[in-house]
């Protein structure tokens, strides 16, 4: 699943120090969290980004039947099951998960794809599990205090890029004399997702400076432009946007905050167009989807040359994938050809979240896709704004990433959307106990507006009935 091939690894001479050094710096941001689920997100997080920066290790056998990546991916679930709390949200986060993963079972059974579904499967619970236990450092160490030591966690691949600038350690992408600087990640796309995952800790942060968040998000948007990854500068823009608006809105009166937002609203209509210039030539493509947006619909064999060109190729890969679901039998119509079932069928993946999952799960999993997406948003409305702005922008940003990549498919995806949809399940818990307590008491009035609490940790007792 990497057309553009494998990117060449920072040599041993610099990465080893660079590991090592942020090792250190890992495991002392994890003693300083006062929860095992705080200290576990951090360290199973760096363990992440630590294997992806060396991918010729990762990748290689462990010696027991599975790659080092896989073996840590199931550590991180085993434990992570043994940390996170039995909680009254789990009644909010399990089942639109739980209908898809049944629906990947039975897929697999009927097409004899049981371990390719079992795969599967287990990076759903990877997901899960670092949902459940994002919310959980967050209710015990505080939202911001929490995505604050995350956010240093995450900004491994800035470093690395950096170094991989200094070295000239640099990947040719795509064949068409563009390169990506992504630190020896082994793919762009994994890489930017890393840093968005970073651009969103610093846009849920409350607490850090203004100055601080419009560093990061500059230092995580050059990143995504050196690692010349459109997928990602697409995704970005909704959710760097609102970072802007509501960073205009802090440090402003509640009557005077129309005004922030209208100088904002126009300093952007008024830098978009000239970033839309600097890189049309880049999107030129895309400008042929968004007039005929039925293209990915038609046959094959009916595309022109132009047409083949489409966002690098993947409308026509998307007509592939299609045609042959719409010619499948109902069975397989209904609940796909199995797991990783491209791999029989096709030389490249289907560069599309949405195709993927019909064409591996039929018309039952893509239903249920598009209801944890759903499910998941209307989580992050309930919290009221300016978070949910945040919340809502970060899961448009993701969509639009799944609809010309697949970032269900790597782990590093999963860290993106296990955190979102963490901290919104947090901010959403905060939110229920607010209405409660207003119910209880009309007459009191909330100390905080939306649910989301800036203050430190949740104080109820533990061992309580909710967290047993």
């Amino acid at each position: 699943m990497n057309p553009g091939g494998a990117s060449p690894s920072l040599p041993g001479y610099v990465l080893g120090p660079s590991l090592l050094v942020y090792a250190v710096l890992v495991i002392f941001l994890a003693l300083r969290c006062r929860s095992a689920s705080g200290a576990f997100v951090l360290i199973a997080v760096a363990i992440r980004l630590g294997m992806s920066a060396a991918p010729f290790i990762s990748f290689s056998p462990s010696g027991v039947g599975l790659s080092w990546n896989a073996l840590m991916s199931c550590l991180v679930i085993g434990t992570g099951g043994l940390v996170v709390r039995r909680s009254n949200i789990l009644s909010y986060a399990l089942p639109p998960v739980l209908a898809l993963v049944v629906i990947i079972a039975i897929s697999g059974l009927v097409n004899d794809r049981i371990p390719e579904s079992i795969e599967t499967i287990l990076k759903y619970g990877y997901f899960v599990i670092l949902t459940l236990t994002v919310h959980d450092a967050c209710k015990s160490e505080g939202a911001d205090p929490f995505l604050g030591k995350l956010l240093l966690v995450l900004l491994l691949p800035v470093v690395l890029q950096i170094e991989s600038i200094g070295l000239g350690v640099v990947k040719a992408s795509e064949g068409d004399g563009s390169a990506s600087y992504i630190g020896g990640y082994n793919h762009e796309a994994s890489f930017s997702l890393l840093l968005m995952a970073a651009l969103l800790a610093v846009s849920m942060n409350q607490r850090v400076s203004i100055k601080l968040q419009l560093l990061v998000a500059t230092v995580c948007a050059v990143g995504v432009l050196l690692a010349n990854y459109r997928t990602a500068m697409g995704a970005m823009v909704p959710m760097i946007i609102v970072l802007l608006v509501v960073s205009s809105m802090r440090n402003v009166v509640k009557n005077q905050r129309i005004y922030a937002i209208g100088a904002v609203s126009l300093a952007i209509m008024c830098i978009a167009p000239i970033v839309l210039s600097l890189f049309a030539e880049r999107f030129e493509t895309l400008t042929i989807l968004l007039q005929n947006p039925g293209l990915p619909f038609q046959d094959p064999g009916a595309f022109t040359y132009e047409e083949r060109r489409v966002m690098s190729g993947r409308a026509f890969i998307w007509s592939e994938y299609l045609k042959m679901w719409r010619e499948a039998p109902a069975l397989q119509k209904i609940i796909g050809f199995g797991a990783d079932a491209w791999e029989d069928y096709f030389n490249l993946y289907a560069h599309n979240t949405l195709v993927s999952t019909v064409f591996e799960y039929g018309i039952a999993g893509l239903s249920l896709m598009l209801l944890l997406w759903g499910w998941m948003i209307t989580i992050a409305w309930r919290c009221g704004p300016p978070m949910s702005w945040i919340f809502i922008a970060s899961h448009l940003g993701f969509i639009l990433l799944n609809m010309a990549t697949m970032p269900f498919w790597m782990i590093e995806g999963l860290v993106f959307y296990g955190l979102l949809c963490g901290v919104s399940l947090f901010a959403f818990d905060a939110a229920l106990r607010t209405e409660r307590r207003a119910l209880a008491n009309p007459a009191a009035q909330p100390s905080r507006p939306s649910g989301w609490t800036r203050s430190a940790p949740d104080q109820a007792t533990p061992g309580t009935a909710s967290e047993r």
